[in-house]
């Protein structure tokens, strides 16, 4: 009886330590100038379409996204070739230790810009 309690105590050390470690994991906004048409996850002609592609585009990746917001740039930008800024720009939230691969996909930390 006492080696189950032992075990059950241990079990229960494990999961809380597990759990405690998830929660610590810091989440990061960072930020990406959009492209007229040259962006890894491709072009889309609706916002839900883009979203889609993004999330599935850095899942697949392992690096999940909490978050996905548009923010657009009011300063007028007059270049059209397919590698120009569009004018809107994509932040996303993700967990600290997945940035690594965003930033290899052109984000940058928002306090960075």
């Amino acid at each position: 009886m006492r080696k189950l309690s032992i075990h059950i105590l241990l079990l229960v050390l494990v999961i809380s330590s597990v759990s405690a470690s998830c929660q610590k994991r810091k989440l990061r906004w960072m930020e990406y100038k959009e492209t007229q048409c040259s962006d890894a996850w491709g072009s889309f002609e609706t916002e839900d379409e883009l979203v889609f592609a993004i999330e599935a585009y850095f899942f697949e990746r392992g690096a999940p996204l909490k978050q996905l917001e548009f923010r657009n740039d009011s300063n007028l930008h007059v270049c059209a070739a397919c590698g120009c800024f569009s004018g809107r720009i994509i932040e996303v939230q993700v967990h600290e230790d997945h940035q690594r691969v965003l930033i290899e996909h052109g984000f940058v930390h928002q306090d960075e810009d």
